[in-house]
């Protein structure tokens, strides 16, 4: 078996520097711990996919919902913030994290009640098809379609425990889900949702999680949101594609400056996909991505990414559609507003 060790100098944010100044100088005294963690080859992997909407989040979370013994929730905050109304902003961060880590440890009976009985268990099945004896036992009881009764006979809002009458039912689910992550080699999630600020706490809670930062041309995502539904644009953009970039790449910018922040404390932790490339040599990639996980690629996956590769000219066409359809003024616009990403980031971005 084959043992491979992470050490990293960690600052506590409620580390004291303390200086002592004399006339010969000054000496600095401060206070540090060390953060070991050791990681076998047969050891649960977490990961988290972090990204963002129309960044082929979903086609590249396939990649580990096929994985073999891998369980895999498709965008779990979605239900969070539901459940999260009216908390105050200040505690956001740690409310996320709190609940991505108790989903990555497989404590469900500390998530929300909202989270099982969300509509994505059915609308986004096809995603999801590592964690398919809770899915349908959710369908079974029609679980999916709670809060949308709710909210049809009640316009202003739920009343707080109304989910809690299917608390019975959810408990049966909840055995199924439980089987399928104690189960698991790998527990992976992905979200459009967040910001790499809450995987600061989410890594102090989760010590062996991996991090996808999962990235794309902002000219592509601003077409792709320009032709999406609104689901897909900004309330702030409105349809303007400039207003669009902007808001993406500031975004973008914050979460790239914020993780290599973290990767200085937590060395081998990260890892940053672009997903314009991932689509031209997809195997390569994901042989890149299993390495950084320290998990050998197994044959099943490599059917996969064979299977999904017949169809990579397309996706590769898709990825690059932004030649055809921006017109010029658009695509120096857009490249002109991105400038600050496109610094940050090491691809050949004239292509």
């Amino acid at each position: 078996m084959v043992n491979v060790k992470y050490t990293a100098k960690v600052m506590s944010r409620d580390n004291v520097s303390s200086r002592m100044s004399s006339e010969g100088g000054s000496v600095e005294n401060t206070e540090e711990t060390n953060r070991f963690e050791t990681l076998t080859a047969g050891a649960t992997r977490a990961v988290l996919i972090l990204s963002y909407q129309r960044c082929g989040s979903s086609f590249f979370g396939g990649l580990f919902d096929s994985t073999p013994k891998g369980f895999y929730i498709y965008e779990p905050l979605d239900s969070l913030y539901n459940a999260m109304y009216g908390t105050p902003e200040e505690s956001e961060l740690r409310e996320v994290s709190t609940f991505l880590a108790n989903l990555l440890q497989c404590k469900f009976q500390s998530l929300p009640i909202e989270f099982f009985l969300h509509k994505f268990w059915k609308q986004f099945a096809k995603y999801e098809s590592s964690i398919r004896p809770f899915r349908d036992c959710v369908i079974k009881y029609q679980l999916h379609k709670v809060h949308g009764r709710c909210y049809n006979s009640i316009k202003q809002r739920c009343p707080k425990r109304f989910a809690e009458r299917y608390r019975d039912k959810v408990d049966l689910c909840i055995t199924k889900l439980n089987d399928s992550c104690q189960g698991s080699s790998i527990r992976s999630t992905k979200t459009v949702r967040t910001t790499m600020a809450s995987v600061e706490y989410l890594i102090e809670k989760v010590p062996n999680l991996k991090v996808i930062h999962l990235v794309r041309d902002p000219r592509a995502v601003v077409l792709s949101r320009q032709n999406f539904d609104s689901s897909g644009q900004s309330m702030y953009a409105r349809g303007d594609v400039i207003k669009e970039a902007k808001l993406f790449c500031q975004n973008l910018a914050n979460d790239i400056v914020k993780r290599r922040q973290l990767e200085t404390i937590y060395p081998g932790s990260f890892m940053e996909v672009i997903y314009d490339r991932f689509v031209e040599d997809p195997l390569r990639y994901t042989e890149d991505i299993y390495k950084f996980m320290n998990i050998t690629l197994t044959n099943s996956v490599r059917k996969w990414i064979a299977k999904i590769s017949n169809g990579s000219k397309n996706a590769t066409a898709i990825a690059h559609r932004w030649q055809y359809e921006l017109s010029y003024i658009k695509v120096k616009q857009i490249s002109e507003t991105c400038q600050n990403v496109f610094k940050l980031i090491d691809y050949n971005w004239s292509c």
